[in-house]
């Protein structure tokens, strides 16, 4: 009994890291294949399954696909194993990668927070709603996220110890996170942050500075190679060239023209540039060069956005500015005291001015929405959450600086990175846009629930630390900071056709059935009838050929995905299906010699306007209302309907 134990405790760690795997394996896994694709999974699998059976990963339209090569080739040999048509094999990868996440993130963020927290975070990502049900998915958000945290650990462990391995590993990682996704660009910050935190980085800055800027280099152009498919397919098939384009940013506009607007941006840079040199402190470590320009930069920052009433903003900038000053709060305000007082002067004369031109409501709004307060889209994934990790902030950014928590600092802001750049470039963005900083949400709102456990405890004069970590324990798995818990694991693992999630981590109110209606009209089609879906891609999968998209086309996001063919018609780049216009549709209703087949979808039901246009939705509703449904999904939404059928076919 005695060497069991003996054995237990020399080994803790590795029986945590065990224990995590297995708590995370079971819901990722359970009937991982039961229920048909929905949202984007099928995209993923027609690419996949295409290099599975030709060796080029290519849409059903003959568009080669380059998007998360790795993924698709790691789901082209799962298919090749477990099934061509089977969602159970496009979804064991990421399902795989999403399990393995949780012991990584416990093993790399423990010398930065200790074994008690990052056992904790590593808890709540296991039992997190959002990361199952993403984990599910047969696409490439969890292996990109594996990749993004191993990148950030190490380069948080190579900014501490530059040794050549260390710089290949995080290199050979950088590599990885971008080919699975876009959003890995967010990585190319991480090196900056290490210089940001003092006391923190020993490697020199200009190897830090330098692997940001190849890494951007590096993005930016396999960016390029991914995205040319786009424009070369279109060029080749289409009777218009193709948007140089194809990705817009939706960045915030400011008024520059406005004289008022001038003055203001000018009076809180000048009372920045003294806030900045008010704020020198002692600085004699590594990166000194870059910790003063970047006090200078986000002291102009925050003296300009506090000025022209952009408070969002401005909280953020002198957030940065304290998480930079390495004293407490009262240092920093004994210090400055003067300056920021003359920027919050300037920003309630400006508060007060927007108000009074937009309105209260509309004039709060507008102080608040740049960048975008991606706080809200956190706030429904999970309230406590969200709190916590608040709290966290306020508490490390008013406190001082001291080596304890300078790995938590680092985190901290690496967290914050996606949170402000998709706010400066989104107006709205899903949370899937944010899902490489819930991790290390996660380790923070682990950090602030312990801290807060056995500050409660100590009011009761327990100070036993087991006590407190086993409260945060029962906190986590119970619920009630929302998103996260074991009723909340059960519910992702084992939700049904129409089910319901939270609609944040889901993206629909619940879970759409595409597979039965697709399936029924497969087994009921004739060789010439037509077939109109809503849901193009995912039909295609299931139904076969669809002859026309019931889709709008007139906006920016739309366009990415059509092109004008020789024949005149918008057709969808990788279906090659066509864009049921008006005119089509008028067509297709008057022509009662052939057959046509209607296929709507639970995924647009909501939010139809989005989605159609208004004549497009006049003539679906038209249908809806003159026909019955020859079929129901079993999401009790999504219906087929036959129009010029025989009654007796």
């Amino acid at each position: 009994m005695t060497s069991v134990l003996n054995v237990i405790s020399n080994n803790r760690v590795l029986l945590l890291a065990v224990l995590l795997t297995l708590f995370a394996a079971i819901p990722r896994l359970y009937h991982l294949g039961d229920l048909g694709f929905y949202m984007d999974e099928e995209t993923t699998a027609f690419a996949s399954r295409s290099l599975a059976e030709t060796g080029t990963p290519q849409m059903p339209s003959g568009m080669p696909y380059y998007r998360s090569l790795p993924h698709t080739w790691l789901n082209a040999i799962s298919a090749k194993r477990f099934g061509l048509n089977a969602e159970f094999s496009y979804r064991l990868p990421s399902a795989l990668f999403g399990i393995f996440t949780i012991p990584l993130l416990f093993l790399l963020a423990r010398p930065y927070v200790g074994t008690s927290v990052a056992f904790l975070a590593a808890l709540l990502l296991a039992f997190s709603e959002w990361h199952i049900i993403t984990s599910r998915q047969a696409r490439m958000y969890v292996p990109l996220l594996f990749f993004y945290i191993a990148f950030a650990f190490s380069i948080l462990k190579w900014s501490k110890n530059d040794t050549f391995i260390l710089l290949t590993i995080s290199a050979a990682l950088f590599i990885a996170t971008v080919s699975f996704h876009r959003l890995g660009i967010f990585a190319v910050f991480i090196p900056l942050v290490t210089l940001f935190v003092k006391g923190f980085s020993t490697t020199p800055q200009y190897k830090l500075i330098l692997f940001s800027i190849i890494s951007g280099l590096t993005a930016y152009y396999y960016g390029q190679f991914v995205n040319s498919p786009y424009q070369t397919w279109k060029d080749a098939h289409s009777s218009m060239p193709a948007a140089d384009v194809l990705y817009r940013l939706e960045s915030a506009s400011f008024l520059w023209s406005n004289a008022l607007f001038i003055v203001q941006g000018m009076s809180g840079f000048v009372l920045s540039i003294w806030l900045g040199v008010k704020l020198k402190f002692q600085d004699f470590d590594n990166a000194r060069e870059f910790r003063i320009l970047s006090r200078y930069s986000l002291a102009v920052l925050f003296g300009c956005l506090a000025a022209t009433g952009q408070l969002h903003g401005a909280f953020l900038a002198i957030l940065l500015l304290l998480l930079l000053y390495p004293g407490s709060l009262t240092d920093f305000l004994k210090q400055a005291w003067k300056p920021v007082i003359a920027i919050t002067a300037l920003a309630i004369i400006a508060s007060l001015l927007t108000i009074m031109n937009s309105g209260l409501i509309e004039g709060a709004k507008s102080l608040l929405t740049f960048p975008y307060p991606n706080w809200v889209e956190l706030n429904k994934l999970s309230p406590g959450i969200t709190l916590l990790f608040v709290f966290s902030m306020l508490y490390l950014a008013t406190t001082k600086n001291d080596a304890d928590n300078r790995g938590v600092l680092n985190i901290l802001i690496i967290a914050l990175i996606p949170l402000i750049v998709v706010g400066v470039f989104k107006k709205w963005a899903a949370a899937r846009y944010l899902l490489e900083a819930y991790p290390f949400i996660l380790i923070l709102s682990a950090w602030a629930l312990l801290l807060i456990s056995k500050v409660l405890l100590q009011l009761f004069s327990i100070r036993n630390s087991s006590v407190a970590i086993g409260m945060t324990y029962l906190v986590s798995l119970s619920g009630i900071l929302g998103g996260h818990g074991l009723l909340q694991t059960f519910k992702a693992s084992t939700v049904q056709y129409g089910g319901r999630l939270n609609e944040a981590a889901l993206i629909f109110p619940f879970y759409p059935d595409h597979k039965t209606p697709g399936e029924y009209v497969a087994a009921h089609r004739k060789s010439n009838d037509i077939v109109i879906a809503e849901d193009v891609l995912t039909q295609n999968w299931y139904a076969g050929k669809i002859d026309y998209w019931l889709r709008q086309y007139d906006t920016d996001t739309g366009s990415i995905f059509m092109y004008k063919g020789k024949d005149g018609e918008l057709h969808d780049i990788y279906i090659n299906s066509i864009v049921a216009t008006p005119g089509i549709l008028r067509s297709i209703s008057s022509d009662k010699s052939q057959r046509v087949w209607l296929i709507t979808s639970g995924e647009t039901f909501y939010k139809r306007d989005l989605y159609l246009i208004d004549e497009q939705l006049q003539w679906l509703e038209e249908i809806e209302s003159s026909h019955s449904p020859v079929f129901t999904g079993k999401d009790n939404i999504t219906q087929v309907y036959c129009l010029h059928c025989d009654p007796a076919d």
